[in-house]
């Protein structure tokens, strides 16, 4: 019987040492960025850019969507927080870019969000706070 156990704890342990490496592989790094918030809304004036964001879909303002510069993937998602409004703590996919959409010299990451309309988008203004990004 205690043969028995020892080969079943030695199974065990082999499963172990297997299966935590692969586990700790799929663990994504937060990185977090300093970051400063603009808005903008579908229209198509050359401030604003059109109706279609970068990957060729329409812009909703009802989804979460952000304009980011190139180093963040299209498609990629980020948290937003630090700007002490209804914004913080949400997670927005990156799907549009923009001229003014960089990372400044500083570091800071320019992102611009989607908004309904220009009003909203003036009354928001620029804001700094922060990003979170899985890396």
């Amino acid at each position: 019987m205690s043969r028995l156990m020892l080969f079943v704890g030695g199974l065990c342990l082999v499963f172990i040492s297997l299966i935590l490496p692969a586990e700790a592989k799929g663990k994504k790094k937060i990185k977090r960025y300093e970051a400063e918030f603009t808005g903008y809304y579908p229209d198509d004036s050359k401030m604003e850019g059109g109706y279609k964001d970068a990957m060729g879909n329409y812009l909703d303002p009802s989804e979460y969507t952000v304009a980011a510069p190139d180093t963040f993937p299209l498609g990629s998602y980020i948290k937003v927080g630090g700007m002490d409004n209804w914004r913080d703590g949400h997670t927005y996919k990156v799907t549009d870019r923009g001229g003014r959409i960089v990372v400044q010299d500083d570091g800071t990451v320019s992102i611009d969000i989607l908004m309904r309309n220009a009003r909203q988008a003036n009354k928001f203004g620029r804001r700094k706070g922060w990003i979170e990004v899985a890396e």
